[in-house]
């Protein structure tokens, strides 16, 4: 913010103003930006999951909201296999590879092929029943990562938004 002004008291008093209306305008602006980047992150996870839907459970329960200062992307359903993926080859990798930014730095989760029941590291893939009973032969599920890159987008975008939010 810029306020341009003399070097008198009246003017100074003002500018004093300004600056108090403006620091008592920052926690509406703060929730503006969370409640922008609550909306744009659920947009962009949706995107990126709309390349891998089977049942729409998972799309169904992603969703955005804001908690005081914090904002929240959440997802149900089969997120988890879709952003770290299952299957080595779906995910054209050996068993126990780590495919994911994440996994070993932030979270601690096995490598592909080696949860459950390990049969996400079997070449010839492997058979489950859905819901209604049906048996179905998969090689698993590429790591979609739809999370990540939502948070890589997310944090591409911020700076652009807080200069809009907060420049008057």
């Amino acid at each position: 913010m810029i306020i341009d002004t003399a070097l008198s008291i009246r003017e100074l008093d003002i500018a004093i103003g300004k600056i108090v209306e403006y620091a008592n305008s920052l926690g509406a602006k703060v929730k503006d930006l969370i409640d922008s980047l609550v909306r744009n992150g659920e947009e962009y996870a949706l995107y990126y999951l709309s390349s891998h839907i089977y049942t729409g459970e998972t799309i169904t329960s992603t969703y955005g909201y804001r908690e005081g200062n914090k904002g929240f992307i959440v997802s149900g359903g089969a997120a988890i296999w879709l952003e770290f993926g299952t299957g080595v080859v779906a995910n054209n990798c050996a068993p126990g590879t780590i495919v994911h930014p994440l996994v070993g730095v932030e979270l601690v989760i096995n490598g592909i092929g080696t949860y459950g029941k390990g049969h996400g590291s079997d070449p010839d893939g492997w058979w489950y029943y859905d819901e209604d009973g049906r048996k179905h032969h998969t090689y698993g599920i590429p790591a979609l990562k739809y999370m990540w890159n939502t948070a890589q987008q997310l944090k591409r975008d911020y700076p652009e938004l807080a200069k809009e939010l907060f420049k008057t």
